[in-house]
């Protein structure tokens, strides 16, 4: 019987990592705020024409009420990284 609790005790204990690097659209969408914050970009609707949204969702995205859907992630890179979409 000791062997089993000694075998249940060391699973218990056994952890194993794996972290993954994914960036996830929150992260993208912390690093366009904090690129719009550099470029002293202040105004939604200046956003909005940057990323080809309406201002209301630019507004949303700048406040982060809603997280940024894939077109407008590749778009927020894309300025970021000096391409014009």
């Amino acid at each position: 019987m000791g062997t089993i609790n000694t075998n249940k005790s060391a699973a218990k204990h056994c952890v194993i990592f794996n972290r993954h690097q994914n960036e996830t659209p929150f992260d993208v969408l912390e690093k366009f705020i904090e690129w719009t914050k550099e470029k002293n970009i202040k105004s939604y609707i200046e956003v909005s024409k940057l990323l080809y949204t309406t201002p209301n969702e630019a507004n949303r995205l700048l406040n982060l009420a809603v997280l940024p859907d894939d077109r407008i992630i590749e778009r927020m890179k894309g300025l970021m990284h000096g391409k014009q979409c």
